[in-house]
């Protein structure tokens, strides 16, 4: 029986590539001494359901399993979560110095997303390995190299990334305690150690809002909460939500709710 199992005694070389959808029915695959060379799993879509060194993960769309050479291989698929994988084989005699630049040697699971990047050299990969042509398994073998890389230079974007949106919320936390004195985006951003720009980014992929629409929503809801239950002049409201200029609060405020202040109180008196 063919297998494309095996060692090289090249740097790194793909053993064999493939693409998988996995929804008639329901698979289990288990290899109590592995394989001898390395496996990726990476889930295009569905949930891989995977035991690596004895312990469970669920590896969700746009995540990677990866399973060491002769170490224990098990992982399901269930036909109801309609999952799509890529499967990598590949061996080599620098392939754990490789990974380990890479900081992925011990990274069983990783999050790597669906770039377009990533997607790209997946898929030249998987194209160029269906040929048969001389050279292609050098072609093959710089792709591989390539999709790690990529692999592992998203996963750890992901990492950071997920650093600053903790960092973003503590800053929205702040936005909504003291929306009355609020500073310059740029000093926003100096909390979170980035350029206004990039915080501006950050603030909206993590938030759904720009930072500036953020607090003016909180002021336009601190607003509405003045208007329908104090008496305080509409100037005075103004001010408490930090507003300096009536007349341009009452343009936001008409922007946000639809109505001018005057017309707002009214529909509570």
């Amino acid at each position: 029986m063919y297998t494309s199992e095996g060692l090289s005694e090249r740097y790194i070389h793909l053993n064999n590539c493939g693409r998988q959808i996995l929804s008639r029915s329901d698979t289990h695959t288990v290899r109590p001494h592995g394989r001898v060379d390395y496996h990726i799993l990476y889930i295009v879509s569905g949930v891989c359901y995977a035991t690596i060194d004895g312990r469970e993960y669920t590896v969700k769309e746009g995540m990677t399993a990866m399973f060491l050479p002769n170490r224990p291989q098990e992982y399901r698929f269930l036909a109801r979560d309609k999952s799509e994988s890529v499967w990598i084989h590949f061996t080599g005699v620098g392939c754990e110095q490789y990974l380990r630049e890479l900081g992925i040697y011990d990274k069983p699971v990783l999050e790597v997303g669906k770039s377009s990047e990533l997607i790209g050299a997946v898929n030249a990969m998987l194209r160029t390995k269906a040929l048969t042509s001389d050279g292609s398994a050098d072609v093959c073998d710089g792709y591989l190299m390539l999709v790690l890389s990529i692999m592992a230079r998203d996963a750890r974007l992901g990492r950071e990334n997920e650093g600053r949106f903790s960092e973003v919320t503590m800053v929205a936390d702040y936005m909504s305690r003291y929306y009355k004195t609020a500073l310059p985006i740029s000093e926003y951003a100096a909390k979170c150690h980035l350029s206004k720009s990039r915080f501006e980014h950050v603030f909206k992929e993590h938030m759904g809002t720009t930072p500036m629409d953020y607090l003016f929503r909180i002021r336009i809801e601190a607003a509405k909460n003045l208007l329908e239950s104090t008496e305080l002049r509409i100037s005075r409201i103004a001010e408490e939500v930090g507003f300096a200029d009536a007349n341009y609060f009452a343009r936001v405020f008409k922007k946000y709710t639809g109505d001018s202040p005057a017309k707002y109180r009214n529909k509570y008196l």
